[in-house]
């Protein structure tokens, strides 16, 4: 176990170990204060239990990301159009799968057929009861315009 600062070990297991370290350190200073041991141990492990969750959720954020990145670099092989789409950015001119590979998949598709081409308006951003922040217009899947609110 290493006794750098928390966040300076290179494993999740050294982080518990220096956490695990400080509630001991912490439960000794209550106790010496005349606060209940058994009382300090169980807020300081709760909050060692809770921290300990949170570097699990954070990890898998940077995986999930991390994955997105390596899909995405894998289907287009262009840096500023990666980058883009992991920016969740869209422009007039986008086709239908890279709307789909910037924003995911719409929450709500609505389909308009005319004479000589296909429109959909894709929503995004759920916001009550069929109402939307985000509305992009789609011919022919193609961006041609969108509405943002709020």
């Amino acid at each position: 176990m290493s006794n750098a600062p928390m966040g300076v070990t290179r494993s999740l297991g050294d982080n518990l170990d220096y956490l695990n370290l400080e509630v001991w350190k912490m439960a000794k200073r209550k106790a010496a204060n005349g606060a209940s041991v058994l009382a300090g141990i169980s807020t300081l492990f709760n909050t060692a239990k809770t921290l300990s969750n949170n570097f699990d959720v954070l990890g898998k954020k940077k995986r999930q990301r991390n994955e997105r990145f390596a899909y995405l670099w894998a289907k287009y092989r262009d840096g500023r159009l990666v980058h883009a789409l992991m920016s969740e950015q869209f422009w007039e001119g986008q086709t239908a799968s890279l709307l789909k590979d910037s924003l995911g998949p719409p929450a709500a598709i609505d389909n308009i057929q005319m004479k000589s081409r296909k429109r959909e308006i894709w929503k995004y951003q759920p916001n009550g009861i069929n109402r939307y922040l985000l509305r992009i217009t789609l011919d022919d899947d193609v961006v041609v315009a969108w509405e943002q609110k709020g």
